[in-house]
């Protein structure tokens, strides 16, 4: 399972605030299995600019805010 969240929809200003992955894995009974689970928290100096972002998400950019700056590829290397 793959989640991110932004602090919009623009590639080209908008930054990625989290990304978060798990891993499921089926099992021969029926059931999935949780495997290995990614949890990034990105920082951003961007504000919500949106009733919904203001509203649902002003936490996390609260959170977000005090995290480190990774820089692309060191990004990508956590993720992969």
């Amino acid at each position: 399972m793959l989640d991110i969240e932004t602090t919009g929809v623009d590639p080209k200003i908008d930054d990625v605030l989290q990304i978060a992955i798990v891993e499921m894995n089926y099992q021969a009974d029926g059931y999935w299995q949780i495997g290995r689970q990614l949890n990034f928290f990105q920082n951003t100096t961007r504000q919500p600019d949106n009733s919904f972002a203001r509203e649902q998400m002003s936490d996390l950019f609260a959170f977000c805010q005090k995290q480190p700056f990774v820089p692309v590829p060191e990004a990508r290397q956590k993720i992969l």
